[in-house]
């Protein structure tokens, strides 16, 4: 690792782009927590170890739970959400859903690598829309998955599920710059039922058993045959709305 950070240095001094070595930090990820952290430097300085680290917008915490950062992106849209309530004058139930459509990226954005696996996890990025739904004029007496319905929107949850399923059709169709072969493995052997494009489910131990490539494969190879096959992502994507992924959410009542 102290070889990698010095070809960084190297490489920064020979195309003069000066490193900010007081933004510098790197995090020890591990399940142990009496394994002590390595000592890494910086040309002359130590670098300062940190249990979370904020990686183009996503916070990674050393044991790769995401508690961090689910945390802080809802606390910014509950935020944002209560703004648009406050500052529209107009109730109307159209404008606000459409006005709420600036609060989704905030829990929605880069969610295949930080998609939770609990429900406590799954409740409290929900509680967003669910929260706002209730404030909607004559939607107070009934349940969440009743104003989704009367809404017709889905579930914050389904969109991350959705969100899963086309990076990995993208990934399987070589759509992305991503090698299919370092994610997933397709089956070999013909199968009478569901599609060819059927994957291995791989071997997992502790919290990582939920990870992009280990989590949507059962989802993936319980899809039609016409879903998967689609010959472009827009059609793929249109395909996903009629399928019921009910048995698949976590977070459902």
């Amino acid at each position: 690792m102290q070889n990698c950070v010095n070809n960084i240095v190297e490489w920064s001094e020979v195309w003069q782009l000066k490193l900010a070595i007081d933004k510098c930090q790197y995090s020890h990820i591990s399940l142990s927590t009496s394994s002590a952290p390595a000592v890494y430097f910086v040309s002359d300085s130590q670098l300062p170890t940190n249990s979370t680290i904020r990686d183009l917008g996503v916070i990674v915490d050393n044991r790769l739970t995401f508690k961090d950062h689910i945390t802080s992106i809802v606390t910014h849209a509950h935020v944002r959400a209560m703004q648009i309530w406050c500052c529209f004058l107009c109730k109307d139930m159209d404008v606000l859903m459409r006005a709420f459509t600036y609060v989704c990226p905030l829990l929605e954005y880069c969610s295949p690598v930080w998609s939770p696996s609990s429900k406590t996890l799954i409740d409290q990025l929900e509680s967003v829309q669910q929260r706002f739904t209730k404030r909607l004029p004559g939607l107070q007496s009934i349940t969440y998955d009743e104003r989704c319905a009367c809404l017709k929107i889905d579930r914050l949850e389904l969109h991350r599920l959705y969100a899963d399923l086309i990076l990995c059709y993208k990934i399987i169709h070589g759509l992305t710059v991503l090698p299919s072969e370092k994610f997933f493995t397709i089956t070999a052997k013909h199968v009478t039922r569901g599609h060819s494009f059927k994957m291995f489910l791989p071997e997992s131990r502790v919290n990582c058993r939920h990870f992009f490539v280990v989590r949507v494969v059962k989802v993936w190879n319980s899809l039609p045959a016409d879903v998967v096959c689609a010959n472009s992502a827009s059609v793929f994507v249109h395909k996903l709305k009629s399928v019921d992924f009910s048995q698949f959410l976590i977070g459902k009542d």
